[in-house]
């Protein structure tokens, strides 16, 4: 089967025979003459088992589970951002880039979207809007707006990373997809060309390094230095370097926008998030987020470390244990957001 000519819903404004469009970049890209529409029968056949849990059995490079209990952690991860966004699923000038035209139809690609539960509340709130969610697993809702659809395409490999005409879009999202590509450089370069001048693009990733409430890294040691924190975040960044994936580019991502060219007023924010179950409501989001986060590494550091199936789960354990017990440090994550507009 291929990867590249299937999508999720045969009514998608980008990509439907009816469209302008007509997805020619994937048939450029696949010499082939149509597209393979997703019935939910078919839905098995992207999937396997690994180390007790379900996983996508075509992408290569996607590192966790894609099964009901990381459906559900990715929920409340996307509602523990709503709560640091005070509300809305954005921040920069969406709704001026979004709002509504007479001359042109106004359009949203979500990256990487995941259960499409953020594409999903877009297409709600922006009902003029066609909001495409892209993703290379399909564990999004069968149900659909009338202006949203879903469409499963690998965004980490390929001569054209997003199969979309040049200026297709007003808005491009991409949030928590760094770990599951390779070259996050070129990706950002085709978000540009997919956009239109003036289109606006936004970009959340979580950084891996453990860190204090006052962003100072942690050096791990037994005096406090949650020592089973650090250790299973040391490993799953050896084991995403062993995958070809840079570990560096949400402290980047500013860095990277300016270096490439393109785009103005770009806007960074950093946020850090204290891990502590009974603190405020974001504490507790964050702290529950990664409880249920550590054993989704599992398969990822099981496949790709040396370390064996006893020393992996020792190690998740004494992760689990910091993160119960109350240490004089609370592990803390930094979230990283940068919005920036299309020359």
């Amino acid at each position: 089967m291929d990867l590249r000519k299937i999508l999720w819903s045969p009514s998608s404004p980008a990509s439907s025979p009816s469209s302008s469009h007509q997805s020619k970049t994937v048939h450029e890209q696949d010499n082939d003459d149509e597209n393979d529409i997703i019935t939910p029968e078919r839905r098995k056949q992207f999937f396997k088992m690994a180390h007790g849990r379900k996983v996508s059995s075509i992408a290569k490079h996607y590192p966790l589970p894609v099964d009901e209990e990381e459906i559900n952690r990715m929920n409340e991860e996307h509602r523990m951002l709503r709560y640091i966004l005070h509300g809305p699923n954005y921040i920069g000038p969406v709704k001026e880039v979004l709002e509504y035209s007479d001359e042109r139809q106004r359009r949203v690609l979500d990256c990487g979207t995941g259960t499409g539960i953020w594409a999903w509340e877009m297409a709600d709130e922006f009902l003029h809007a066609e909001v495409i969610g892209v993703d290379v697993v399909p564990i999004q809702p069968e149900y659909l707006t009338l202006s949203s659809s879903f469409e499963i395409y690998d965004i980490s490999k390929g001569r054209r990373l997003l199969p979309y005409e040049s200026g297709y879009f007003d808005l491009v999202h991409m949030r928590s997809i760094h770990t599951g590509i390779p070259d996050y450089a070129a990706l950002l370069r085709e978000a540009h060309r997919v956009l239109r001048p003036g289109g606006l693009l936004l970009l959340v990733e979580f950084e891996t390094t453990p860190m204090t409430a006052t962003k100072q890294h942690i050096v791990p040691g037994a005096d406090g230095g949650l020592p089973g924190w650090c250790g299973l975040w040391d490993e799953y960044r050896r084991c995403a370097t062993r995958r070809g994936i840079d570990v560096t580019v949400p402290t980047r991502l500013r860095t990277m926008l300016h270096h490439m060219g393109g785009f103005e007023r770009v806007t960074a924010l950093e946020v850090g998030l204290t891990c502590d179950e009974i603190i405020q409501t974001i504490g507790q989001l964050a702290w529950m987020n990664y409880q249920n986060l550590l054993y989704s590494l599992r398969p990822l550091i099981l496949e790709h470390s040396s370390l064996s199936m006893h020393e992996v789960d020792g190690l998740l354990e004494a992760a689990q244990e910091d993160l119960y017990n109350d240490n004089d440090i609370r592990p803390n994550v930094c979230l990283h957001i940068v919005h920036a507009t299309k020359l």
